[in-house]
């Protein structure tokens, strides 16, 4: 990931810091329309044209393609279908690393959940591309998944 540019303007490090919160709220704000299985409210965070990929971990440690979906409708449409039952998928989210170039940015964070009811665990990560648009709003969502666990039994450990 590229780094920011700084120059020691106090202007400009307000607006980097401003960028920044704004960008990690997206994140943040994604996270919390899936936990509460609000799929229509993730639809202000993307651009109309937005990319959203979904990736697995292959036994060898590639990373592996398994659905892209294109422009903000049809990313809306397959997150309210996935996130409206019953099930919640709980995700949080650690390490997020932003970096801002003008009007353009790009992220990156590992999240891990676990799906309630149920007891799925799983470790995944995003890399993230944001476009200033009057606000950001992701671009580019790429989701990896790297660790999928089903429950354990009852009394086994």
């Amino acid at each position: 990931m590229a780094g920011a540019q700084r120059d020691g303007d106090p202007a400009e490090g307000l607006r980097y810091l401003l960028d920044r919160t704004a960008i990690a709220d997206l994140v943040y704000t994604y996270a919390l329309n899936i936990r509460d299985g609000n799929g229509p409210g993730c639809a202000e965070l993307f651009a109309e044209d937005a990319i959203f990929g979904m990736y697995g971990m292959e036994i060898d440690g590639t990373r592996q393609l398994r659905k892209q979906i294109e422009g903000r409708d049809a990313i809306i449409e397959h997150i309210s279908a996935s996130s409206g039952g019953a099930a919640r998928v709980c995700p949080m989210i650690h390490n997020l690393v932003i970096r801002i170039d003008g009007n353009s940015a790009e992220s990156a964070c590992t999240m891990t959940g676990v799906v309630i009811p149920g007891g799925d665990d799983f470790i995944g990560e995003y890399r993230d591309e944001f476009r200033w648009e009057g606000r950001w709003r992701f671009a580019v969502r790429n989701h990896t998944i790297l660790l999928n666990r089903p429950p354990r039994a009852a009394g086994r450990q």
